[in-house]
């Protein structure tokens, strides 16, 4: 698990508790971030009870959460934080000037001392990244292989200064994760899509160009 000990005590809000933001809510809880938690499918009565929360969190409408002393909001991918229309909890931290960021941005904030690659494109991300992986193990390497395909960034081990990390990354992904920097970045192609979310072409083209 990537363990992002630069955000120990501070407090922090997770909007959408799919898969990676169960993976962002586990690595925050292992180093003493105060969390807050919504997803739009829970009751108010709390998480269904297959999913497994950390006990210290605190899980509340996000009406609810104390937006004065927020230092980041991390948002699921599937959200929309600016475009078409953002999500209510989205507006709310960008009136008060809280960084919304990734999931994969809390994976990086854990300094991970693998080197990085990233797979983006409109199409052949998937089958990219899981080939790329493949080749690495059987050349010997340490290979860790997240993101949008299979596991979490977060839920991932640090392969170690030998290692690599491969990470599939969607647009949506790419705009909340101020942090990236990989030590190398594959653009495989760009078609129209998710034009809704990013206002046109150009806005799409902008976001997997933060690769």
């Amino acid at each position: 698990m990537m363990l992002p000990q630069s955000m120990s005590g501070q407090t922090v809000g997770i909007l959408g508790l799919g898969l990676s933001g169960m993976a962002a809510a586990r690595a925050l809880a292992g180093v003493g971030v105060h969390l807050w938690l919504h997803d739009d499918s829970w009751s108010e009565t709390g998480a269904p009870a297959e999913i497994d929360v950390p006990t210290a969190a605190q899980i509340a409408a996000w009406q609810d959460w104390p937006w004065a002393s927020l230092d980041a909001m991390v948002i699921s991918p599937g959200i929309p934080h600016h475009l078409p229309a953002p999500h209510g909890a989205a507006a709310r931290a960008a009136e008060a000037g809280i960084p919304v960021i990734s999931e994969v941005e809390i994976a990086l904030r854990a300094r991970p001392s693998a080197r990085l690659i990233v797979i983006t494109g409109t199409n052949g991300k998937s089958t990219t990244t899981a080939l790329l992986g493949h080749c690495l193990a059987n050349a010997g390497i340490q290979v860790a292989v997240g993101g949008n395909i299979g596991d979490a960034a977060c839920n991932l081990d640090d392969p170690g200064p030998d290692g690599v990390i491969v990470l599939e990354m969607s647009s949506y992904q790419l705009e909340t994760t101020p942090s990236l920097t990989p030590d190398i970045a594959v653009l495989l192609n760009i078609t129209p899509d998710h034009l809704d979310r990013h206002g046109g072409l150009d806005g799409y083209v902008a976001a997997k160009a933060r690769a």
